[in-house]
């Protein structure tokens, strides 16, 4: 500074800043860095902003508008710029997310940060634009699937879902344990739509120590028909939780005839501690209809339940053994009387399923036909004294046909 003061002739402490020549080059520099943050961050925001006005306008160009950033890596970078913006609301990311989703595989990354967003549209928005990605975005899922945001996990639960591949199952398997009850029910709806390739991670988690993992096991199972499902619901059956033993044996029960062999079992959960596994069992076994030896004494018991539900479940699933409930009439007959309508025409129909063996029943049928009860009843009374005296009818046919004995060879 003392010598430039010499040179000019002026006193140092007057000298103005812009007269010392390395001032100019600090100016200068930085008016080269305000121009590369003006190229490398206005600019794409700029264009990300006017691209979103665009859209608002006509939502059709929303491939145009990707090509109009010379690709979909061009415009994925510029976007995820944009969306560290503090101003960027709501609306504009939703904008963005579709934008996004025509970018290919090139937009995954910011769409995943958009998954855990606080907006339930924002995070919809996103999801729908994963799904027009496709697969190529698993991986990136599968690597967020542990994150602390707890709406990510969820949001990534439920995308996983839709891709429905065999690369996502184990993680969302992980998912059945997840502290969060809505990530558990996104995981469980996702393992619905692809129970076969999920059954291996399935069985090891049905013997987890956990009742909440295995419960959401039988969730999962709801509905599944296959020799290795019955043998998860055998197994349920004897489950210590009452929620997991309720679910097993009505999953049973969907197998119809093929879950003859666990009659036995199902016998002795009709008389469970547990109230919805009793009603699960009584149903299951209605449904099989079969072993009617093992099935029909534990149902009679059933039919003089105090429990009104139990009655009706009984009932009805009498019935589905026809001929071979004859030990059951005089208990559907006593609950021609009882208060519950719905106990009244389960037990009417019944007998008439029943048929000649329910002959025993017709006076009180006729009675129910006279009585001032409920129509249904006794339009139910009329068809049931009719397919009795059909199927006397066609007993006493049977019994009065000649026996054919065999011709003698000459």
């Amino acid at each position: 500074m003392q010598e430039v003061a010499e040179r000019t002739g002026l006193p140092a402490t007057r000298r103005k800043w812009y007269a010392v020549p390395g001032w100019w080059g600090l100016l200068i520099l930085f008016l080269v860095f305000l121009t590369g943050i003006s190229y490398w961050i206005v600019g794409p925001v700029y264009a990300v902003h006017r691209s979103l006005l665009s859209l608002g306008r006509n939502a059709s160009s929303v491939q145009r508008e990707v090509h109009s950033f010379g690709g979909p890596a061009s415009a994925a970078s510029s976007i995820e710029i944009y969306l560290k913006m503090p101003w960027v609301d709501a609306d504009q990311k939703c904008g963005a997310a579709d934008l996004l989703g025509a970018c290919e595989v090139h937009g995954v990354d910011p769409l995943v940060l958009l998954l855990g967003d606080d907006d339930d549209e924002v995070r919809l928005r996103a999801s729908r634009a994963l799904d027009n990605i496709g697969k190529a975005s698993i991986p990136l899922l599968l690597q967020n699937a542990s994150s602390p945001n707890v709406l990510l996990r969820r949001s990534i639960a439920s995308a996983l879902g839709s891709f429905k591949s065999r690369d996502s199952v184990v993680a969302l398997c992980a998912f059945l344990r997840d502290d969060d009850e809505v990530v558990r029910n996104y995981a469980i709806t996702s393992l619905t739509g692809m129970r076969e390739s999920a059954m291996p991670c399935l069985i090891q988690l049905s013997r987890d120590q956990e009742v909440r993992v295995r419960r959401s096991v039988y969730v999962v199972l709801r509905g599944a028909r296959n020799a290795r499902a019955m043998s998860l619901f055998v197994r349920g059956m004897k489950d210590q939780d009452v929620g997991i033993r309720a679910m097993a044996v009505r999953g049973v029960s969907e197998f119809g005839k093929g879950a003859a062999p666990h009659v036995p079992l199902m016998v002795q959960l009709v008389s469970d501690e547990a109230r919805e596994v009793r009603l699960g069992a009584v149903l299951a076994l209605g449904r099989t209809a079969a072993r009617p030896k093992l099935a029909l004494p534990a149902l009679v018991n059933a039919l003089n339940s105090t429990d009104q539900d139990v009655r009706e479940n009984a009932a009805a699933a009498v019935g589905s053994f026809g001929a071979d409930a004859t030990c059951a009439v005089a208990a559907l007959v006593s609950l021609l009387n009882d208060d519950a309508g719905a106990i009244r025409y389960n037990a009417i129909v019944s007998l008439g399923e029943i048929g000649a063996a329910a002959t025993a029943s017709i006076p009180h049928l006729k009675r129910m036909m006279n009585a001032r009860v409920d129509e249904l009843d006794r339009q139910a009374a009329r068809e049931a004294l009719e397919k009795i005296k059909k199927a006397q009818q066609e007993k006493q046919a049977k019994d009065k046909r000649p026996v054919e004995t065999p011709a003698k060879p000459d």
